[in-house]
């Protein structure tokens, strides 16, 4: 229950790609049983009860896990805060041109929150799920990867 609920400690790449994977393959799952048996339209299964139970289950272990994935590289667990505040703030700029420009003007208040968002959300990408983690013990723990202890 340590490795889902807990922020302490260091985790590899190896374990935050299983758990992605995981999380993938249970939305799947949600939503084809939101369709199946609770009727759910098709083009809305991502949002059935189901699936919505699911988001708000993995809320935390996310965020425990990406935090122990920032130990793993030598870096606060509190980045996992900063990219969330810099995802919401990139939110702002475009629906404010959005909100100026009228309901049908989509075009540049979607470029710039879509460009917004994108960019911080690739920068943790590449942190936790492509760069490898600190060799040797860290101030956050030993290394995962160090079956000696």
């Amino acid at each position: 229950m340590d490795f889902l609920f807990s922020g302490k400690g260091r985790v590899s790449r190896k374990a935050i790609w299983l758990v992605f994977l995981a999380v993938i393959v249970a939305s799947i799952i949600a939503a084809v049983l939101d369709i199946v048996f609770l009727g759910t339209p098709l083009d809305s299964a991502d949002s059935g009860p189901i699936s919505i139970v699911l988001s708000l289950a993995t809320i935390w272990p996310s965020i425990a896990i990406s935090a122990k994935r920032f130990h793993d590289r030598g870096m606060s667990g509190w980045w996992v805060l900063w990219f969330i505040l810099i995802t919401i703030a990139a939110l702002i700029p475009g629906g404010i041109i959005m909100a100026v420009q009228g309901q049908g003007a989509l075009g540049l208040g979607a470029v710039v929150m879509v460009i917004g968002v994108a960019i911080p959300q690739i920068w943790q990408f590449i942190i936790l799920m492509v760069q490898p983690g600190q060799t040797g013990s860290n101030e956050y723990g030993p290394n995962p990867l160090d079956r000696n202890g």
